[in-house]
């Protein structure tokens, strides 16, 4: 009953990371044709987007310090869960385009709980099996992403009345979520059993067979293995500067923006490359778009082995080289690319590249996950994460502003992502010994 109420809780967690997946696919592709019909534009369509990351630039550390002073996620997984549904069903109804964007505003609110759900694990795990763990977690929204377009072509057809509401292929994106973010919320109420639970089981079970019985004196977190010291009081600003403000943990949240911001700047000019390059139509790329996230799930599969014989800090440094190749191969090529229809060799000079570059994607985002939570106090890691997702955040509204500005000036949009991943490799590197977990004594408590 213990095993399975554990895998229970993991596998909660697993779908929540999916139906964001699936919210990103399937909201995504009709987004600016269903603000159309209430007279928005690509203006407005940009607010949208970015709508949803705002709100959770905000709602994330907040979760996430209330996550550090509470350990009941099941509870804030549940409050999350209704500006999830409450703003999808705005979605849904339309009524007018900023109307739309107070919807996507309002579930962004609810997606602060995804870093609360990784400390939970984070908190709950040893160093040694955490990577592993994270990255399983990883691939369902791969996985939602993939899935997503599926439903896109079953809601394609729609054509109903709900009242005063349409129902059709445009609005049925919202509908669809409402309906998974409440099964979601069902499925938390009577499955979902907050992880720390689990660790004080074993840990009487432990004491039990040993007969030893911790030291009132001894401060610990409700990870089993790794022990907090709370000597070090003080304001919570001077222990936030102490436990942040550190060479090591910058670079890391410097290489996590980069990514983002990378990533996201490169979604941006890729369907208006291949339709002005490739003359290549939605179809094509959205088989593009789905190969890659197939890609990416395949990788975080791979690294859930690979992480166990590799240390984080490595991997971090293998993504960052990956990544840095890939867009010096771009900046070349891309100023001397021409317009060409079916030839073979100049797709190949594009594709190759892309893919590598979506190749060397997870093991940055994995890495600095993981990193994070040995570097930092375990018992602050829903706020670790928390800023780790504003930092995410910010990248994902910066980046498709940057791609859209500098669309075809390349050595401006490529040169800027190129000098900000040599800045992260720096910095990585200055860093590079103090990139594991730090000693027990030196942990603070932010609580």
């Amino acid at each position: 009953m213990f095993v399975s109420s554990l895998r229970l809780s993991y596998i909660v967690i697993f779908f929540l990371n999916f139906l964001t997946g699936v919210e990103y696919a399937v909201i995504l592709p009709t987004a600016l044709q269903f603000l159309q019909r209430y007279g928005g534009n690509q203006v407005e369509l940009g607010f949208c987007l970015s709508a949803y990351s705002f709100s959770s630039l905000f709602s994330s550390p907040i979760m996430g310090r209330w996550s550090d002073r509470t350990n009941n996620t099941k509870l804030i997984i549940i409050i999350a869960n209704f500006f999830q549904i409450i703003g999808s069903f705005m979605y849904f109804m339309g009524v007018s385009s900023w109307f739309i964007i107070g919807g996507r505003l309002v579930a962004g609110i609810g997606l602060g709980v995804v870093s609360v759900t990784f400390s939970d694990v984070i908190k709950n795990t040893n160093p040694d099996e955490r990577s592993p763990i994270l990255s399983r977690i990883m691939v369902g929204r791969q996985i939602g992403m993939i899935i997503g377009p599926v439903f896109n072509f079953i809601m394609l057809n729609l054509n109903y009345d709900i009242g005063p509401f349409l129902l059709d292929k445009l609005s049925a994106p919202g509908l669809l979520m409402t309906g998974a973010w409440t099964l979601l919320q069902i499925i938390v109420i009577f499955f979902y059993t907050n992880l720390n639970k689990f660790n004080k089981k074993e840990s009487e079970t432990s004491d039990e067979q040993t007969g030893l019985l911790a030291s009132d004196n001894d401060a610990q977190s409700y990870n089993t293995i790794q022990v907090v010291d709370n000597s070090q009081t003080g304001p919570f600003v001077l222990r936030f500067y102490n436990e942040y403000i550190r060479d090591e943990v910058i670079a890391v949240y410097c290489s996590t923006f980069t990514v983002f911001f990378m990533q996201t700047v490169l979604e941006t000019m890729l369907t208006p490359f291949t339709r002005d390059y490739f003359n290549w139509s939605d179809i094509q790329n959205s088989i593009l778009y789905g190969l890659a996230g197939l890609e990416i799930m395949i990788v975080f599969l791979l690294l859930s082995f690979l992480s166990k014989k590799i240390k984080d800090r490595k991997l971090l440094m293998i993504g960052i080289i990956g990544n840095l190749l890939t867009l010096i191969f771009l900046i070349v090529y891309l100023p001397m690319a021409e317009p060409s229809k079916g030839n073979i060799e100049q797709y190949l000079l594009f594709i190759i590249p892309v893919f590598g570059n979506v190749f060397s994607l997870p093991f940055i985002v994995l890495a600095s996950i993981s990193l994070l939570s040995k570097i930092t106090s375990v018992d602050s890691q829903g706020l670790t994460q928390g800023i780790r997702r504003t930092v995410v955040g910010l990248a994902c509204i910066l980046g498709p502003n940057w791609g859209g500005v500098f669309y075809k000036q390349w050595y401006i949009m490529i040169g800027t992502l190129i000098l900000l991943l040599t800045m992260s490799l720096i910095m990585s590197l200055i860093s590079f010994k103090k990139l594991v977990a730090r000693p027990i004594t030196s942990r603070l408590n932010l609580n």
